[in-house]
């Protein structure tokens, strides 16, 4: 497994966390209590994640769409990939080249 920290869903306040600092300043973030989001802003590609604090998880890149169920999250160490694991599920998001460009740290 990549380097980095996985949490379970009843480790909800620190995925929050995590995913906010990984996405912040590249599109349009929204974190609380039940759901997490990202959507890049245009000119960049299209893309966006969504996932639920009761573990659906929404997401769509380029020629993809997933729509599943999870009950685990890992963050890589560089924040540039988050990974959802479930019963049936194993799908890894990368954020895109172009759009990770944006971050200023």
């Amino acid at each position: 497994m990549r380097k980095g920290k996985t949490y379970m869903l009843s480790q909800w306040s620190e995925i929050t966390q995590c995913f906010e600092k990984m996405f912040s300043g590249l599109g349009k973030l929204s974190v609380d209590e039940k759901i997490i989001s990202f959507e890049s802003i245009s000119p960049a590609v299209a893309t966006g994640i969504s996932a639920s604090r009761s573990g659906n998880l929404l997401a769509n890149m380029p020629l993809h769409n997933i729509d599943l169920k999870f009950n685990e999250i890992h963050i890589d160490e560089q924040y540039k990939s988050i990974r959802f694991k479930g019963e049936s599920i194993d799908y890894t998001y990368k954020i895109p080249f172009e759009i990770l460009r944006l971050r200023n740290w």
